[in-house]
C-alpha cells in the first residue's frame, strides 16, 4: 500500500535520487495542475495543465520556413541543427527617407502636394493636435465671434471678426442722468441707456415749503428750550435744552396766629412745562395756654395709675394710664408719693424660658443663687437641666456624660430575660446584665438555646445580634462524646501514632502536623513492594458526594500512576462537532488548505496532554472507509504545526470532517 502524503513535501534543494514517477498506460480520469506521470504506451512524460493532459516532447528536431508577401526568410528549406533564421522585406523599389511602403509592396515617393508628414496646432486648452496630409483644420467662431475663409488659391485668408451687439454707439450719463448697462458672459455690452435723477428736494413745515437744491446747506434753527446738534456720521440730534432755575427760601418765622404763604398747586402743559402756580396764605393757631399736673396713685390689685390732670384754659382734658403687674411674675406698688416700684413677688412663676446672663465673663462667678429646692414641677415630665458641665466638686450636680463614663466597664443588673420567644431588649447599654428566666433560642436570635440561670451581658450599645452579647452559662460539665462541655486536648505522645504538634496560648489550642516526629520507615523496597496493601496515607476525596477524607494504599497509588501513563496519549477525531474531544477541534479552510486546530487547554481533554504542544508526538491516520489506495487505520503524512497551546494538523485541498484522526502521545513533562 502506498504511503499517503496529504501536504506538500519540501526537499529544501536536496537531490531526489533514483526517483521514478508514476507509470500508467493511459491518462488518469482527473488531475490537478502540474501533476505528471510516465505514459508507458507512448513512452512520453505527460502533465496536466488544469484542463487537459499534455505531452512533454524531446525538443525541436527540424525548422522549415516559408516566405510571405512582404517578408523573405533565409533559409527557406528544412534545416536541422543550430538554425539561424534571417528575415528581410521583399518590396520592389529603393527605400529612403523620402519613400514609403505602399500596399502593393512597392517603395514609392510622396506626391509633390503631399510632401509633408504632419504639422501641429495648439490652443489655450485641449493640448496639441497633429494635422496630417490631406486632413482639414476648421477654425470656428464661438459666441460673439465670426470666422470667414477667402481667396481663390494660395495664399488663403481667414478673417476672425467680433460680432455687433444691439448697443447704439453713443455717450451715456449726464448731470441729471446716470448710465445703465447690460453685460454678457463674454464681457460685451449688450444694452446701454440712462436714468434721470432729481437734483433737489423740498422741505415743508405743513404750511410753507422750501426747495433745497443740490450743493445747498440746510440750517436747523432752534428756539426756546429746543437745541440741535450735528455729529458724525451724518447725524442731526434735536432735543430739549437744560433749564436753569433759581430757588429762594423764606426767612419768615410765624408764631401763634401768624401767617405764611405756601404753594397750593401747579399747572403744566402736555410737554411738562409749568404754566401756572396757585399760592395760599396759611394762618397759625392762637396760643392755647394748656397746663397739666402729673400724679401717681394706687390702682386695682397689683397695679399703679399715672394721672394727667388738665388745669389750663385750652381744650385739653384729664386722662390716666394704669400699669398692671402679672401674677407670680411682676408686682406693682407705690412706696412713696409720686413713686412706682416694679419688682418680683416672693413666689415667681416663669411661663416660658428664663435666661440668666453672666455679665462678669468668668466661669467662677455665680450667676444664679437658689436658697431653696430647685423643683422642675410635678408635671414637667419632659423637663431637663441641660448644658451642664461635668462636676468638679463633691457637691456639684452630676451630668449624664459623667455618670456614663463613671460606670464604663461595670456590670449593671437589669433583671430577668425570657428566652423562650424573642431576642433581648435592643436598647441596652454596654454592661447591662440579665438573668435567663425561661429557656429558649429567643425565636432564633441565639444559635444555641439558653438555659435558666444563664447570664447575658451587652458588649455594645443598642445590640442587634448574638455577637453583641456575652453568654455566661450557669453550669458547664465535662464534655463527652454527646455532651458539649469543657475538656482538654492532648496528643497520644511520641511513637508510631504521633505526627501532631499541640500548643496552648491564652486558652487557645493550636494543632498542626508534626511529620518529622514520626519514626522513619526502614523497610526495604522489596518488602514494601510485596506488601503494597499494608501501606496507606490520608487523601481528600473531593469528587465524593460528601467530600470525604479517605485512606489511599500504596498499591492503589501505583495503579493510579500506571493508569496515568497509559492515559498520556489520546486519539482525537479531526471533526469539530462529533466525538469525545470535538469541543477542542476547530476547522478552517482557506487558500487551498484545510487545518484542524486542537486547543490543548479545552476542558474536554481534562489536561491529559498538558498545554505544551512541543512535548507531544502526533501521527495522522486514515479514519474513513477503505478504498483501493488507502485502508482504514493507514498512516498518512500531513503537516504538523505547534504554536502556543495549539497543535495543528494541515492538509492541502478540502478535507471532509472525520476522514482522519490524530494519535497524540506525551513524551515529557
Amino acid at each position: 500500500m502506498a504511503i499517503n502524503f496529504l501536504h506538500n513535501v519540501d526537499l529544501n534543494q536536496n537531490q531526489l535520487l533514483k526517483a521514478r514517477i508514476e507509470n500508467l498506460g493511459s491518462d488518469p480520469a482527473s488531475g490537478v495542475s502540474g501533476q505528471i506521470y510516465y505514459n508507458t504506451s507512448s513512452n512520453k512524460v505527460r502533465y496536466y495543465d488544469g484542463t487537459d493532459w499534455k505531452q512533454i516532447d524531446d525538443g525541436v528536431e527540424s525548422v522549415t520556413t516559408t516566405d510571405g508577401t512582404f517578408i523573405d526568410l533565409t533559409p527557406d528549406a528544412a534545416t536541422t541543427g543550430a538554425v539561424t533564421v534571417t528575415a528581410d522585406l521583399s518590396a520592389t523599389g529603393t527605400p529612403s527617407s523620402t519613400t514609403y511602403l505602399r500596399g502593393d509592396n512597392t517603395w514609392a515617393t510622396l506626391d509633390a502636394n503631399d510632401n509633408y508628414q504632419n504639422w501641429t496646432v495648439g490652443a489655450d486648452s485641449g493640448g496639441t493636435k497633429n494635422i496630417g496630409s490631406q486632413e482639414t483644420l476648421t477654425i470656428s467662431g464661438d459666441t460673439g465671434i465670426t470666422t470667414t475663409v477667402s481667396g481663390a488659391g494660395s495664399p488663403y485668408t481667414i478673417e476672425i471678426d467680433l460680432d455687433d451687439t444691439a448697443v447704439t454707439p453713443a455717450s451715456y450719463g449726464s448731470t441729471t442722468a446716470i448710465p445703465t448697462f447690460t453685460v454678457d458672459q463674454q464681457g460685451r455690452l449688450t444694452a446701454a441707456g440712462s436714468v434721470g435723477i432729481s437734483t433737489y428736494w423740498t422741505l415743508s413745515d405743513g404750511t410753507t415749503t422750501q426747495q433745497i437744491d443740490g450743493a445747498d446747506t440746510l440750517t436747523v434753527s432752534t428756539t426756546d428750550e429746543i437745541e440741535a446738534t450735528v455729529s458724525a456720521t451724518d447725524t442731526l440730534t434735536i432735543g430739549h435744552a437744560d433749564v436753569t432755575r433759581t430757588d429762594t427760601t423764606s426767612t419768615d418765622t410765624p408764631g401763634h396766629a401768624g401767617t405764611f404763604t405756601a404753594i397750593d398747586s401747579l399747572s403744566t402743559n402736555a410737554r411738562g412745562h409749568v404754566t401756572g402756580i396757585n399760592t395760599k396764605t396759611v394762618t397759625m393757631p392762637s396760643n392755647l395756654n394748656d397746663e397739666y399736673a402729673l400724679g401717681v396713685g394706687a390702682g386695682g390689685s397689683n397695679s399703679s395709675t399715672i394721672t394727667l390732670t388738665h388745669s389750663g384754659t385750652g381744650a385739653g382734658s384729664t386722662s390716666s394710664i394704669t400699669i398692671t403687674g402679672s401674677t407670680n411674675e411682676i408686682e406693682m406698688s407705690e412706696p412713696a408719693p409720686g413713686n412706682i416700684l416694679i419688682g418680683l413677688p416672693d413666689d415667681v412663676t416663669i411661663t416660658d424660658t428664663l435666661t440668666i446672663s453672666n455679665t462678669s465673663g468668668t466661669t467662677t462667678s455665680t450667676a444664679l443663687t437658689v436658697g431653696g429646692n430647685l423643683d422642675m414641677g410635678p408635671g414637667a415630665t419632659n423637663s431637663k437641666i441641660i448644658n451642664l458641665l461635668d462636676p468638679t466638686n463633691a457637691q456639684d450636680a452630676a451630668t449624664k456624660n459623667y455618670v456614663d463614663n463613671a460606670i464604663v466597664g461595670s456590670l449593671i443588673y437589669k433583671g430577668g430575660y425570657d428566652a423562650s420567644s424573642a431576642g433581648p431588649v435592643g436598647t441596652a447599654n454596654i454592661g447591662w446584665t440579665y438573668t435567663v428566666t425561661a429557656a429558649g433560642t429567643g425565636g432564633g436570635y441565639w444559635s444555641s438555646a439558653l438555659e435558666i440561670g444563664d447570664l447575658i451581658i451587652a458588649e455594645s450599645t443598642n445590640p442587634t445580634s448574638e455577637s453583641d452579647w456575652t453568654v455566661v452559662q450557669k453550669d458547664i460539665q465535662v464534655a463527652t462524646a454527646s455532651t458539649i462541655g469543657y475538656g482538654n486536648t492532648n496528643i497520644e505522645g511520641a511513637g508510631n501514632k504521633d505526627g501532631l504538634s499541640l500548643s496552648y496560648s491564652s486558652g487557645t489550642a493550636t494543632v498542626g502536623l508534626d511529620i518529622t516526629s514520626l519514626p522513619e520507615l526502614t523497610s526495604n523496597a522489596s518488602t514494601i513492594a510485596g506488601a503494597q496493601a499494608d501501606y496507606s496515607m490520608p487523601i481528600y476525596d473531593g469528587r465524593s458526594s460528601n467530600d470525604e477524607n479517605k485512606k489511599l494504599t500504596l498499591e492503589k497509588l501505583i495503579d493510579i500512576i500506571e493508569a496515568s501513563r497509559i492515559a498520556s496519549g489520546l486519539k482525537i477525531s479531526l471533526h469539530p462537532s462529533t466525538g469525545t474531544y470535538s469541543a477542542a477541534v476547530t476547522k478552517t479552510t482557506a487558500g487551498g488548505e484545510t487545518t484542524f486546530d486542537i486547543d490543548l487547554t479545552d476542558a474536554s481533554l481534562d489536561g491529559a496532554l498538558g498545554t505544551d504542544p512541543t512535548l507531544l508526538k502526533a501521527e495522522v491516520i486514515f479514519a474513513g472507509t477503505s478504498t483501493g489506495t488507502i485502508s482504514t487505520g493507514d498512516t498518512v503524512h500531513a503537516d504538523i504545526r505547534r504554536s502556543g497551546n495549539n497543535l495543528t494538523v494541515a492538509f492541502t485541498g478540502s478535507i471532509n470532517n472525520g476522514d482522519y484522526a490524530v494519535l497524540i502521545s506525551k513524551v515529557g513533562d
